[in-house]
């Protein structure tokens, strides 16, 4: 739902936005993964495959 209705996004440009924003938060803060938090947003109506690839993608970022 919110893919559609509030962030307007594909599926493979929340995947890119994902990959952006951790790699940028891991730079900015100098961290090692376990310092970054993702958190997907309306998990629980998200299909279950897609939010497995945000997750692998925000920990591969």
């Amino acid at each position: 739902m919110h893919r559609n209705y509030k962030l307007h996004k594909t599926k493979a440009e929340i995947l890119e936005d994902i990959d952006r924003y951790v790699s940028y938060a891991r730079n900015k803060f100098n961290s090692s993964s376990d310092a970054i938090m993702f958190s997907p947003e309306d998990a629980l109506r998200t299909e279950n495959d897609f939010l497995f690839q945000t997750i692998e993608t925000a920990i591969k970022a």
